[in-house]
């Protein structure tokens, strides 16, 4: 058993240690990706605007080619003027493909339009099948 420990322990490590911090070069390819992916993010909910998106750190594994950044994604209400964030992790290849967001932090606004969201939904979705019954 301590046996299959340590080689799992020795797989993961060897794994991790390809990764290393991005240089200039392969931070503002990872930035411009990110941001892309950011404003994508964010037009997902109604009326995005004034979009931004900063790199607190960046990594690049040259083993597999792919970039892992912490991304905080920031965006303004249209009609509210609401200030809006997303913080988390974006992985994706380094070409920009492949792309995967896992969020570690939404601001209450963010929370609350997402719950807004799903009652619309949900109200929708009754009044569709309340009319379809009635027919």
């Amino acid at each position: 058993m301590k046996k299959i420990l340590l080689v799992i322990l020795g797989i993961s490590l060897s794994i991790n240690s390809f990764a290393r911090s991005c240089d200039s070069s392969e931070y503002d390819k990872a930035e411009y990706f990110a941001s892309s992916y950011g404003k994508k993010l964010a037009n997902k909910y109604p009326l995005a605007k004034d979009i931004r998106t900063t790199l607190p750190s960046c990594s690049y594994n040259s083993y597999s080619e792919r970039f892992k950044t912490k991304v905080e994604i920031y965006w303004t209400g249209g009609f509210s003027g609401d200030s809006y964030n997303i913080d988390g992790d974006l992985i994706f290849d380094s070409d920009g493909t492949n792309g995967h967001f896992s969020s570690s932090y939404k601001n209450q606004n963010v929370k609350d339009l997402e719950s807004w969201g799903k009652f619309i939904g949900v109200v929708g979705g009754a009044i569709v099948l309340g009319a379809a019954s009635s027919q």
